[in-house]
């Protein structure tokens, strides 16, 4: 938990400047590594994109279960994560 605090933390302390700092990112994308240069704002953003994703895609298994999920903070039942591919009936257009 510690490391999760320590993460948290940094986070909270981003500054614009250490938002646009230049990173080498690397990954190994199942033949080799590979390195590419980047900005922590850029990997943030894919992190979040990527865990909505994922959010997404455990909503989906829930609702084939037939598993109502509610938010507490609204009426919506559609709580957990953003799944376009489930229709809300209760989405107003503007």
């Amino acid at each position: 938990m510690d490391y999760f605090n320590v993460i948290i933390h940094q986070l909270k302390n981003l500054t614009e400047e250490g938002f646009n700092t230049k990173i080498k990112v690397i990954d190994d994308l199942g033949l080799r590594k590979v390195i590419v240069n980047s900005k922590i704002e850029s990997v943030l953003m894919h992190a979040q994109s990527h865990a909505i994703h994922h959010f997404a895609s455990i909503s989906y298994i829930i609702y084939k279960f037939g598993i109502a999920l509610s938010d507490s903070d609204s009426d919506s039942d559609s709580g957990f994560g953003f799944n376009l591919t489930i229709p809300n009936i209760n989405m107003q257009k503007n």
